[in-house]
């Protein structure tokens, strides 16, 4: 039996394959969903059909400015609708019992996304890829593989040092400040940028041509560097890879977000 469509039921489509210009007639079945576009789609690349009933949505908490933002980039990315919540640190909500049962670790990011609940921003953006825009996953096992590889080489060859260098320039009163720790993870930077940079040598993105979430995890943590007084311009290959990035729609709709 087909069941219309009714806006409260579905709220959004993704489609996958960019050939695609229109959507002509979308009907709900008990067990299945028939999309019809224009120009016909391509049963390979396919769709993803997110289901909402009543105002269910993806809920990202945190802030844009914070770990957070490379998840609302991600959910720019994915092109799928969500609701942003703050939380007030310096109220202690985020060590609230209503918060740790979202994540009990008491940090942000977390999402939830119907009966769904993830924390962890890296964890967050795979999530978002593969359940609303598997391209950003990579198209095939090289791009998945380089594109996990680079996300878990910014998260923990290059973010510590930038982290610990930030909250001692950012956080710490200058007459507490340890200067000793600002130097030595700075000093870190140089060599990493340097493999990052000679990396993207011959390559548009970090997995080829194919933009991925590898991209988002690692821009988000490369950008932080001239917050600190590191110079970019010193690796050319960086600066045209962010500058390739920044062109993106998402990319400035997450941009905005932070202003």
């Amino acid at each position: 039996m087909r069941e219309e469509l009714q806006p409260s039921i579905l709220d959004h489509i993704v489609i996958q394959d960019k050939n695609v210009s229109e959507v002509t007639e979308v009907t709900l079945g008990a067990h299945c969903a028939k999309v019809s576009c224009r120009p016909a789609l391509r049963p390979e690349l396919g769709i993803v059909l997110h289901l909402i009933k009543g105002n269910k949505m993806i809920t990202l908490y945190g802030s844009p400015r914070s770990s957070a933002g490379r998840c609302f980039w991600a959910l720019e990315e994915a092109g799928v609708p969500y609701t942003q919540k703050d939380v007030d640190m310096r109220n202690k909500e985020h060590k609230s019992p209503e918060f740790l049962k979202i994540n009990p670790m008491g940090k942000v990011p977390a999402m939830i996304d119907g009966d769904i609940t993830l924390f962890e921003s890296m964890a967050i953006n795979y999530y978002i890829a593969d359940t609303y825009k598997k391209e950003l996953l990579g198209t095939n096992a090289l791009e998945k593989g380089l594109s996990i590889q680079w996300s878990f080489w910014a998260i923990s060859e290059l973010q510590p040092p930038i982290i610990e260098a930030f909250i001692q320039k950012v956080f710490v009163p200058e007459d507490k400040r340890d200067n000793s720790v600002i130097e030595k993870n700075l000093n870190k930077l140089p060599a990493l940028l340097t493999v990052l940079n000679n990396t993207l040598a011959d390559k548009k993105y970090l997995a080829g041509n194919q933009f991925t979430i590898g991209d988002i995890n690692t821009a988000s943590v490369v950008s932080i560097c001239p917050m600190m007084g590191v110079d970019l311009g010193e690796y050319s290959n960086i600066k045209t890879w962010l500058g390739t990035i920044s062109e993106r729609p998402a990319f400035q709709k997450y941009q905005a977000l932070c202003k």
